[in-house]
């Protein structure tokens, strides 16, 4: 079966909607589905603004080991551990966006999405040609966007990956951040050999939406980017956690991490024709 094939089957058994875009880094070849489609980022949403932190790292308007003070004005709730502890810790910029992309912690993110402010972030994803990618004031879709496409986020992880998205240091340290992402197993590296690849990511989860976007670095072969967004799982209506618990998430991991390894075994079949 053709990975084409195999995404398309992925897309029925799924009780939602799902958009693909995946990119053979060596070959250029992209393979997708309703790759052009608005989906809601969820956490994906931390990546463009981990670029715009760096970029504005490197005019010199902000300094990672600067402190911060954590009020309660950033608190929100879901993922991440600040949420547990008091308002008034003290921490660097630089652990604020360690945390937002190793366990996506939410305040970690808002008090890094305020210091470089939406607009920027949004000028930078236009600038860079991500032309259907607004982000907003929270991880969740409101009036202001937080939305995205499939073929948005693999431009962007692209231009990381050549270095272009910011400098190329900026860019590598980015990489080598989403390569300590500790959210999202079940996803692109469920069935992927794990003494085989290094998968840099970034997960996003929202009730009806589950999410993962980055690149995946094969040993013997080229790497290769692979976005995954879906929304309105079956019984996402419900709330998040009746969502959850009626197998949402799973569902949603499950078509991600299929689709993950069609791709290894494609491209790696690939080489091994060759």
């Amino acid at each position: 079966m053709s990975l084409e094939e195999e995404i398309e089957k992925v897309s029925k058994d799924l009780e939602g909607t799902l958009g693909v875009a995946i990119k053979n880094l060596g070959t250029g070849k992209e393979y997708i589905l309703n790759a052009d489609e608005s989906f809601y980022f969820a956490s994906v949403y931390k990546l463009p603004v981990l670029v715009e932190l760096y970029r504005q790292v490197e005019e010199e308007m902000i300094e990672l080991d600067e402190k911060l003070l954590m009020t309660r004005y950033a608190w929100r709730g879901g993922s991440g551990v600040l949420k547990e502890l008091s308002p008034g810790l003290e921490m660097t910029i630089r652990d604020y966006r360690t945390l937002m992309m190793l366990i996506s912690d939410n305040i970690s993110a808002q008090i890094c999405a305020g210091l470089v402010r939406n607009g920027n972030t949004n000028n930078t994803m236009k600038e860079l040609g991500l032309d259907n990618t607004v982000v907003g004031s929270s991880w969740l879709p409101n009036k202001e966007g937080n939305v995205t496409t499939p073929r948005d986020i693999m431009l962007l992880l692209e231009k990381i990956y050549k270095g272009e998205a910011a400098s190329k240091g900026s860019c590598d340290e980015i990489i080598d951040l989403m390569k300590k992402c500790q959210t999202g197993k079940n996803r692109i590296s469920k069935y992927l050999p794990r003494d085989e690849v290094e998968v840099a990511h970034k997960t996003g989860t929202i009730s009806g939406v589950v999410n993962d976007a980055g690149i995946v670095f094969p040993k013997g072969f080229e790497p290769f980017i692979i976005c995954v967004f879906t929304k309105f799982i079956k019984g996402w209506e419900e709330g998040y956690a009746p969502w959850d618990e009626g197998g949402g998430i799973e569902q949603g991991e499950e078509a991600i991490a299929k689709i993950s390894k069609a791709a290894y075994d494609n491209f790696k079949s690939r080489i091994k024709k060759s």
